[in-house]
């Protein structure tokens, strides 16, 4: 299968730097020969990367969000191959499974919403009304997108690109919060345009919450044998990382 990765980038500090490695190890380890490319926010970090890596480095196209200025980037470039959009913080432990990958379109992890009769996950008010009238086409139940990473061939993702007004997230006066709530909206218009069918789930890591130590920020700076050895019983291609962004080292796990 032909597949181009897109790994967000965000330069903050060596962690990261550190954590971005350990992703491109990961990809080019079982996909060596697969188009890759890294996007990223402007710090006052440079982006070094090995040449040998063989990946392009370039500014996100959406300066406040490089996951949102990886789908940009994929749909400005005219590509046809499939992609799959990664975070610098997501380590590859396996290769994916074939028979998911090959769907047009799937979210990297999902989640379930929180609530069976209202949208009170979604905090932001203005997005909470947007998605209710998505709503109105989803007859049955959906989940989110988890970190609105997900694969796609150029024709789902542009359908839901249409759809959703992916700028507006990134640009939204509580941005944080307003690309969580994305991980919702992404996840209610894919249902509702059928992108995934109503009652399956198709998700190439499973339940995020289902992940050993999900949220936890032990992963900086460990090496991809450590974590394909923390993960060995894991049957997922890929686990997320949580970083400490902000503090350079983190401790090991307790147990």
């Amino acid at each position: 299968m032909d597949l181009v990765f897109y790994v967000a980038h965000y330069p903050v500090n060596e962690s990261a730097q550190q954590m971005l490695i350990t992703c491109l190890e990961g990809i080019r380890k079982y996909y060596p020969d697969s188009e890759c490319h890294v996007l990223y926010t402007p710090s006052q970090k440079p982006v070094d990367i090995d040449p040998s890596l063989n990946v392009s480095v370039a500014i996100t196209p959406i300066l406040n969000s490089s996951v949102v200025g990886c789908f940009k980037h994929y749909l400005d470039s005219g590509s046809t191959k499939k992609a799959l959009f990664f975070h610098d913080s997501m380590i590859m432990k396996g290769p994916f499974n074939e028979e998911i990958l090959s769907k047009p379109f799937g979210f990297m992890w999902f989640f379930n919403r929180w609530d069976t009769h209202s949208l009170i996950s979604i905090e932001c008010k203005d997005i909470k009304t947007i998605a209710y009238t998505y709503l109105s086409n989803v007859p049955t139940d959906w989940v989110g997108c988890f970190g609105c990473s997900l694969f796609s061939d150029r024709e789902s993702l542009s359908k839901l690109w249409n759809v959703i007004d992916f700028p507006m997230y990134p640009s939204h006066p509580k941005r944080a919060t307003a690309l969580m709530d994305l991980e919702r909206i992404i996840g209610i218009v894919a249902y509702g345009m059928g992108l995934i069918p109503q009652g399956e789930i198709i998700a190439l890591c499973g339940d995020i919450f289902e992940q050993p130590m999900s949220f936890d920020e032990w992963y900086t700076s460990q090496s991809q044998e450590k974590v394909e050895e923390m993960f060995r019983s894991y049957a997922v291609p890929v686990v997320k990382a949580w970083c400490r962004r902000h503090i350079k080292d983190a401790e090991p796990p307790l147990s």
